[in-house]
């Protein structure tokens, strides 16, 4: 059995990361390009190439390693949130300022940018981005269509080592007729993390968010109730009668609806069965 150090370990370049990582590449060659071909105005480019030689590689390393950092290749794009669209442009940020630090105190003159091309560039490199993130998104989404009709969506709630030795993703999803679109726990060792492609997004405090952004999540399915406290429950029921959201457990990959005024009553019993036990 895989220990949770060892579940921790992320995947650096997911498989639609690989694809990702070559969009990038041409997205920050182009928007190079295009910022220095505007800041020369289309005049006398040929007789800074050399510059331009020295400069490219430099900035297609740094925007790479950022995103590398950043985790930007390791997460497939089944979800692509408003959150993660803050994220994209704050990290174009991160490489955006360290070029600017190395304009105004490098010793080496080669790596001092001029202002208009760093500004462009920015601008060039977070629209491309954006653009090949969705698309890759859209794609993904629509593969994932099941020529059923319509799936419910849901939330897990459980540790990754549950979910991974008690539930088969696949044959929950097609036995129940849903899909699952995240994963919620306590355990921040796994936030921003991916287990089969699900997002674990983190606790409780991010289902305003997810809901937000995906307004057919109608229920959130409790994997085991081992790792749940009380005041997490209290939050969850208040949350889902007010948006009418379902409250399930998972048993033998088949989910059992709870009504939310219900679900701290049957948290004490399941808590009281395995004490007796």
């Amino acid at each position: 059995m895989k220990s949770d150090r060892q579940m921790k370990n992320r995947v650096i370049v997911s498989r639609t990361g690989k694809l990702l990582l070559f969009t990038d590449v041409i997205v920050i060659s182009a928007s190079l390009f295009t910022a220095w071909i505007i800041r020369a105005q289309f005049q006398g480019f040929i007789y800074d190439i050399r510059r331009f030689s020295v400069l490219f590689p430099w900035v297609l390393f740094l925007r790479l390693l950022i995103n590398f950092i950043f985790e930007s290749y390791s997460f497939t794009f089944n979800s692509f949130t408003n959150v993660d669209i803050t994220k994209l442009f704050k990290h174009n940020i991160v490489a955006t300022a360290v070029l600017l630090f190395l304009r105004f105190f490098s010793p080496i003159s080669n790596l001092r940018m001029p202002l208009t091309i760093i500004f462009l560039e920015y601008i060039f490199t977070s629209f491309g981005f954006f653009v090949m993130r969705l698309i890759i998104h859209m794609i993904e989404l629509r593969d994932n269509i099941n020529s059923v009709g319509y799936i419910a969506r849901v939330l897990l709630w459980g540790e990754v080592k549950d979910i991974r030795d008690t539930v088969d993703i696949k044959k929950l999803e097609e036995k129940n007729f849903i899909e699952v679109k995240g994963i919620l726990n306590n355990n921040s060792f796994h936030w921003n993390t991916e287990y089969k492609k699900i997002r674990v997004f983190g606790n409780e405090d991010q289902l305003s968010m997810i809901l937000a952004n995906d307004n057919r999540i109608s229920m959130i399915c409790f994997v085991t109730f081992d790792f749940v406290t009380k005041s997490t429950l209290t939050k969850i029921s208040e949350k889902a009668k007010k948006i009418r959201l379902e409250i399930g457990f998972i048993e033998n990959n088949t989910i059992k609806t709870i009504y939310p005024d219900r679900i701290l009553d049957y948290y004490n019993r399941n808590n009281e069965r395995q004490y007796y036990f």
